[in-house]
């Protein structure tokens, strides 16, 4: 997944902190995982 989150723009952080960045990756991984979930629904019903 790492190699997905750098083809999505997650070089670097743009944030200060670690909670901070600990956010940006759970939106990340959140928008990583819904892409998944609508792939593989989609795969099903067709």
């Amino acid at each position: 997944t790492n190699a997905h989150l750098r083809n999505r723009g997650l070089q670097r952080f743009n944030v200060r902190g670690l909670s901070k960045a600990r956010a940006v990756l759970l939106w990340h991984a959140l928008a990583h995982n819904l892409k998944r979930m609508m792939a593989l629904n989609f795969a099903y019903a067709v």
